[in-house]
């Protein structure tokens, strides 16, 4: 898959979650907020497994998804397939998982080092997850 066909289904990942999710008054919504810290990761073997192409879930590793730590996903606060919002950064379904090393701590999907750099290393960040797919 060439970079170009990556972000399109990235963007047509965004899109699609946009469509999909329309809250009716958002002023009356309550959203559950997890503080986190956030960092950036590219589908690349060095920083991944050994297919750096596809999420734990089995999915393809596109645009617009994040990691989190197995210890969101074992406890409740998180699972596959939430979205949540971070500040100045955006939203993003949760499909993949961390290193077991890593709590209390979602890993954003990027492509380029300057993407990267761009998320750089967040601590104490506020997470909003705004749509929990055991709801």
């Amino acid at each position: 898959m060439t970079t170009f066909e990556k972000a399109w289904t990235g963007l047509a990942t965004v899109i699609t979650l946009a469509l999909v999710f329309k809250p009716t008054n958002p002023c009356t919504l309550e959203y559950k907020e997890l503080v986190l810290t956030v960092t950036s990761y590219r589908p690349i073997p060095a920083q991944t497994d050994s297919s750096p192409n596809w999420t734990s879930t089995g999915s393809p590793a596109v645009m617009g998804i994040c990691a989190a730590s197995r210890d969101l996903l074992s406890d409740g606060r998180l699972h596959y397939g939430d979205i949540v919002e971070v500040p100045k950064l955006g939203v993003y379904k949760v499909m993949d998982t961390m290193n077991k090393r890593h709590k209390n701590h979602i890993d954003i999907l990027v492509y380029t080092v300057t993407q990267e750099r761009i998320v750089g290393w967040r601590k104490q960040v506020s997470v909003k997850v705004i749509y929990d797919i055991t709801k």
